[in-house]
């Protein structure tokens, strides 16, 4: 099961019967076995469960590694190709995209976000005649306006734009 730390609540009931699934199958069945994966984007999910929680996990845990800048660059750069679209992104973009990735998740799902951002922004602009924009490249520009935008949070913009008495 992917994506298992969004499944962790207060009273962690889903991921215990998850993990206890292989438990239940052998006490039922002659002979039966079942075997659980569960992948989490953070490190320190086991040190957040319950005990009675991680009493149903096994001890085998297989750490990967983030995507780091060249490799995310590659998998953009490829993943544009395939789809005719590299033309569209000025190569500092992608850079820009794979770095801001890097340094904040490592996960390869956020720079898709931000250049499919990026290329719908340009593209509202490219139609806006009110925004004068003919060039039809995603520039760095574009990618950190989209990346501010998805990477801040609603009180670090409420506290940006907010007086010096608010």
């Amino acid at each position: 099961l992917d994506e298992i730390d969004y499944l962790l609540t207060k009273k962690q009931t889903v991921l215990y019967n998850f993990f206890d699934w292989p438990l239940r199958a052998s006490t039922e069945g002659a002979g039966s076995r079942l075997v659980v994966i569960g992948i989490s984007n953070t490190i320190n999910l086991p040190d957040r469960l319950q005990k009675s929680v991680e009493s149903r996990m096994g001890s085998n845990r297989c750490i990967f590694q983030s995507y780091k800048v060249d490799d995310i660059v590659k998998i953009l750069k490829t993943r544009l190709a395939e789809r005719s679209a590299l033309s569209v992104f000025d190569e500092g973009a992608i850079t820009f995209a794979a770095r801001k990735t890097a340094v904040l998740s490592g996960d390869i799902r956020k720079a898709f976000q931000i250049c499919k951002g990026a290329a719908e922004y340009v593209m509202i602009q490219l139609q806006s005649k009110s925004s004068g924009r003919t060039e039809r490249v995603v520039s760095i520009s574009d990618v950190q306006k989209v990346s501010r935008e998805m990477f801040s949070s609603v009180m670090t913009s409420a506290v940006a734009r907010a007086t010096s008495y608010e």
